[in-house]
C-alpha cells in the first residue's frame, strides 16, 4: 500500500541513504521508502496501541524503532520491514522516547525512566 506523505501523524525519520528510509508515528505507523521519498509504503507494525516514537536506519534492510505507551516498545528490522522483532526490555516499564543505534546489533534506547544498551 502507498501512501500520501501528511496523511499520517508522524514523529520520527531516518535515512540510511539517499534513497532509504523509515518514517514512524502514532498508532503503530511505519512507513518506508526506497526511491528518495518520491512514494512510501506502509509496513506491518505493532498495531494502533503503540505510538512510534523514534526510527534509526542502519543500512536499507535493517532499522530499529520504538515507542510505547508506559511498557515501552523496541523493534528491528532485518528484511526492510517486511517482518520486526520485537525486543524484551528488562526490568520496569520503559516508554522509549528516544533510540540511537550505530549496527543491526549495538545502540540505546531512553525513556522517562531509564536507558537501555543492547550489545551482540
Amino acid at each position: 500500500m502507498t501512501v500520501r506523505v501528511g496523511a499520517e501523524n508522524l514523529m520520527d525519520i531516518s535515512f540510511v541513504d539517499r534513497l532509504n528510509g523509515w518514517a514512524v508515528g502514532f498508532d503503530g505507523v511505519i512507513l518506508h521508502t526506497t526511491n528518495a521519498g518520491r512514494t512510501w509504503k506502509l509496513q506491518p507494525g505493532p498495531g494502533a496501541s503503540v505510538a512510534l516514537l523514534g526510527v534509526q536506519a542502519i543500512s536499507s534492510t535493517t532499522a530499529w524503532i520504538s515507542g510505547g505507551p508506559a511498557q515501552g516498545y523496541v523493534a528491528r528490522t532485518l528484511d526492510g520491514g517486511a517482518t520486526w522483532t520485537q525486543e524484551l526490555l528488562p526490568g520496569d516499564p520503559l516508554s522509549i522516547s528516544a533510540i540511537e543505534f550505530r549496527t543491526a546489533d549495538e545502540g540505546w534506547a531512553a525513556g522517562y525512566i531509564g536507558v537501555w544498551h543492547r550489545t551482540v
